[in-house]
């Protein structure tokens, strides 16, 4: 026959339960009283196999880990097409759906990781390891899908968004089919000018080193589609010698190379302003305050 207990107790060894089990209590009881040991829930039918439901005033679940080195909570799923974990907040209007809080003693950890090995997920498609989908009208107020704030005005040495890319392709695309796209960056206050960065040095960002003669230290390219997506014109800046000769953090000479493609032909320089100051068009060393030449090496 069916046992139970009505007025508090304990039971020792193991318990198989078949079928709905329905714990009820006022509150108020220690953690260990209400279960202490290992606790497994197998459930082969379509039922949800564990349900909190919590309408008083608290937490509805908490998981306290006190083993420095295990996983608090571990979720091993076979689904291939459902989620691992779902989240549904309708109701939530100022609140986070997900609050990590605490992580003031991370060094070389962190508080979101994913890891893949894998190599199937879909390119120029949508979908990836963390995908933002807004399906909203959001004409009449300002929704940021992605807010990164560094809230700390001397934290100088800190970076809100950092992409390392070891691989050829793109560290980051935009796209957009409507006709309101672009990147802006923005800067306020008196004195504080917002910049577009381009750096380039040889070595690796662990240890890096001088940059040398014909180094292309950053480019803009500007393309386009004709079987594939390609490139029509670029505007380079190229060392025009050695960067820190002799120690001097100052020696950074620098042209900037204007190159744009002809009608079925790669891309070519046209105009180089050099490091000197001096303009040449049609030749890559000027040696005038603006030297032009012809196609055919004539100055002209």
């Amino acid at each position: 026959g069916a046992k139970g207990l009505t007025s508090g107790g304990s039971i020792t060894g193991d318990l198989t339960i078949t079928g709905d089990l329905t714990v009820s209590g006022s509150g108020g009881y220690d953690y260990s009283e209400v279960l202490t040991g290992d606790m497994k829930i197998t459930n082969a039918n379509a039922t949800i196999g564990l349900e909190v439901n919590q309408t008083g005033n608290a937490t509805a679940m908490l998981i306290n880990q006190d083993d420095t080195d295990q996983v608090a909570l571990e979720i091993d799923t076979e689904a291939t097409g459902a989620a691992a974990l779902y989240f549904n907040s309708p109701a939530n209007t100022n609140a986070h759906i997900i609050h990590i809080s605490g992580a003031d003693a991370l060094t070389t950890g962190s508080a979101i990781k994913i890891g893949s090995g894998g190599t199937g997920l879909v390119s120029g498609a949508t979908g990836g390891l963390v995908e933002i989908l807004h399906t909203g009208n959001s004409t009449s107020n300002v929704n940021n899908l992605l807010y990164i704030h560094n809230d700390h005005a001397s934290a100088t040495g800190t970076i809100p968004l950092k992409i390392q890319q070891d691989s050829t392709s793109n560290s980051i695309v935009a796209s957009s089919d409507s006709s309101s796209h672009g990147v802006m960056i923005q800067a306020f206050g008196s004195g504080n000018v917002p910049s577009y960065n381009l750096y380039s040095a040889r070595g690796s960002e662990a240890s890096p080193s001088a940059t040398q003669s014909g180094d292309v230290l950053g480019q803009v390219t500007f393309g386009g589609f004709d079987t594939a997506l390609s490139h029509g014109a670029l505007i380079q800046g190229i060392a025009a010698a050695e960067w820190g000769t002799g120690g001097d953090t100052t020696d950074n000479p620098t042209d900037i190379a204007f190159r744009v493609g002809p009608d079925g032909g790669p891309t070519a320089e046209v105009m180089r302003i050099a490091s000197t100051g001096n303009v040449g068009i049609g030749t890559a060393a000027p040696d005038g305050n603006l030297d032009v030449f012809g196609a055919d090496g004539s100055v002209a």
